[in-house]
């Protein structure tokens, strides 16, 4: 809510000055009271559907929020419905294309099975889980970077 209310509007919905007494609590008090009427000032350009979601990301109570499927399904984020979201579903990684990679990639580059299984099941950032799955997506005929510059 926060995040989007800050792409939005151009400015964070909760702030209190740099300088002074009782920072933290004035902030806290503005997050526990949810969107007021300085956040619907300052969101007044933004479309009342827009803002009907971000009223209810910035809800005070968790409880409260909608969550992460919920909110794809606001009319807001899917147009009224002209264009539903839905969440990402990991399809299963075959084994025996599994271990093929992994031999695949212990055989041109100087990393063990386990760096390469480790990096892919813990979904890091690096050019190992990178390498893997480019070739797995490569394997599975879908396209690949270099089809898309050609």
């Amino acid at each position: 809510g926060v995040n989007m209310f800050a792409m939005l509007a151009g400015r964070l919905p909760f702030r209190v000055p740099r300088q002074g007494p009782n920072r933290r609590q004035r902030l806290l008090e503005q997050i526990t009271h949810g969107v007021g009427p300085t956040q619907e000032q300052e969101g007044s350009h933004i479309s009342s559907s827009a803002m009907d979601l971000v009223r209810q990301l910035l809800r005070p109570d968790p409880v409260e929020r909608p969550s992460i499927v919920m909110a794809m399904k606001h009319p807001w984020i899917t147009k009224n419905g002209l264009y539903p979201l839905h969440p990402y579903k990991e399809e299963g990684i075959d084994p025996l294309q599994h271990d093929r990679l992994l031999d695949l990639i212990c055989a041109r580059i100087d990393v063990t099975r386990r760096q390469i299984s480790q990096s892919v099941s813990e979904n890091r950032c690096d050019w190992v889980a990178a390498i893997y799955h480019l070739l797995h997506d490569q394997a599975d005929g879908q396209t690949t970077l270099r089809d898309r510059t050609r």
